[in-house]
C-alpha cells in the first residue's frame, strides 16, 4: 500500500496513489465508474459567483419607504446610498451574503475603503450587524436590525429634526404672506451721458464763426433791392463806356459788376 501525503489531496490524487495510475489513467477510471460532466476542448469555464443571490422579484424595499419617510437617507452621502440600495436588493430574509467586489460592481463605488468605511457607518448606527462566515473567506455576512433600539432611537431623533424644520419653514411662509407688498417704484430717468468737452468747444468755436459770417456777409436780394433803389432815384447815369441811358431792361447798368457805385 503506497504512502499517502499528509496534506489535502484531490479525488485524482487518490486513485494515482491507490492504483499507481498516471494522471490520464487515473481521469478514465473515474470516468468509467461514475457520471462526470464533459465540456467542450478549450472552453472557458465560468466561474459562478462566490455569493449567493436571492431569486429576481423577491426582494423586499419596504425598508427604503421608512429610512426615506424618516429622514435618515437624506443624511447619507452618496455612495451610503449607493451601497445600502445594493444591500436590501440582495438580501433574503433580512440577511445579505456578499462581498466587497459585489458591492462595488452593483453601487458604482469602486474604492474598498469608501466601502468599508460605509458598512463601518451602518454598524455604528445599528443598521447593520456584521456576521462571522467561515466558508466564504472573502464574503460578508450582513443582517439588517431595523428593529434595534439603537436604530430606532437614531430614527427618531432625525424624525424630529425633520419635523422641526418643516414646522419652522411652514410658519415663515405664512408670516411672508401677511406683510404688505411694497408699492412699485417709479424707474429712474436715464442717466443723460455727460458731454465731450473738446466736441463741446468745437460746436462753440463753429456757431460763433457762422454768427460773424451772418453779419459781414449781405444777402444778396437785399443788396440787388438797394442798389435798384439807388439807381431809380438817379433820373441820368453817366457811364463812360456807354454814356448815358446804359441801362437793361430792369433798370441796372449793363456795364455794372455788381459793387457800389
Amino acid at each position: 500500500m503506497p504512502r499517502l501525503r499528509s496534506d489535502s489531496m484531490s479525488t485524482l490524487d487518490l486513485v494515482m496513489a491507490y492504483q499507481q495510475y498516471s494522471l490520464l489513467e487515473a481521469a478514465r477510471w473515474i470516468c468509467a465508474r461514475w457520471d462526470v460532466p464533459r465540456i467542450g476542448r478549450h472552453t472557458k469555464v465560468a466561474r459562478p459567483e462566490r455569493w449567493r443571490t436571492n431569486p429576481v422579484g423577491t426582494s423586499n424595499l419596504q425598508p427604503l419607504e421608512e429610512l426615506v419617510r424618516s429622514g435618515y437617507w437624506s443624511h447619507l452621502d452618496d455612495p451610503s446610498r449607493s451601497v445600502l440600495l445594493v444591500l436590501v436588493t440582495f438580501a433574503e430574509h433580512g440577511t445579505v451574503q456578499i462581498s466587497y467586489r459585489g458591492i462595488a460592481r452593483y453601487s458604482g463605488v469602486r474604492s474598498s475603503t469608501t466601502i468599508a468605511k460605509v458598512l463601518r457607518r451602518f454598524k455604528n448606527d445599528g443598521l447593520l450587524r456584521a456576521d462571522s462566515n467561515r466558508k466564504t473567506r472573502d464574503c460578508g455576512v450582513y443582517t439588517f436590525t431595523f428593529d434595534g433600539a439603537k436604530f430606532q432611537s437614531l430614527l427618531s431623533t432625525i424624525h424630529e429634526a425633520l419635523k422641526r424644520d418643516r414646522d419652522t419653514e411652514i410658519t415663515l411662509r405664512a408670516q411672508l404672506r401677511t406683510v404688505p407688498k411694497l408699492p412699485a417704484s417709479t424707474p429712474p430717468a436715464p442717466a443723460i451721458p455727460k458731454s465731450n468737452p473738446l466736441s463741446t468747444q468745437m460746436d462753440k468755436q463753429q456757431s460763433a464763426r457762422s454768427t460773424q459770417m451772418d453779419e459781414l456777409v449781405v444777402p444778396l436780394s437785399t443788396q440787388e433791392s438797394a442798389t435798384h433803389a439807388q439807381l431809380s432815384k438817379s433820373e441820368e447815369f453817366d457811364c463812360q463806356a456807354h454814356g448815358k441811358g446804359c441801362v437793361d431792361d430792369r433798370g441796372y447798368p449793363r456795364c455794372w459788376d455788381g459793387g457800389a457805385f
